[in-house]
């Protein structure tokens, strides 16, 4: 699997509640889909949120964002840095 991160831009104020609801979404998803949700990067006053999904590809992170219902602007395959 592959670790995917996921940049979503919300309107300004929408708040961390809101997005925190469509993360729960979103897990849920993932479930369906075998895919592992692994964190959640928010800020709900600026509408930012980057979320890390371990996955085989990105179209398979982009499925379950449209299967919760939930826009992505980017997914982006990433490594850690050792």
């Amino acid at each position: 699997m592959a670790t995917f991160i996921g940049i979503h831009k919300f309107d300004a104020g929408i708040g961390d509640e809101t997005i925190r609801g469509k993360w729960s979404k979103y897990k849920d998803s993932c479930a369906k889909l075998s895919l592992k949700p692994v964190n959640l990067y928010l800020n709900g006053d600026q509408g930012a949120a980057f979320c890390i999904t371990e996955a085989s590809n990105g179209e398979e992170v982009r499925k379950a964002h449209e299967d919760a219902g939930l826009t992505v602007d980017e997914v982006i395959e990433v490594r850690v840095s050792e």
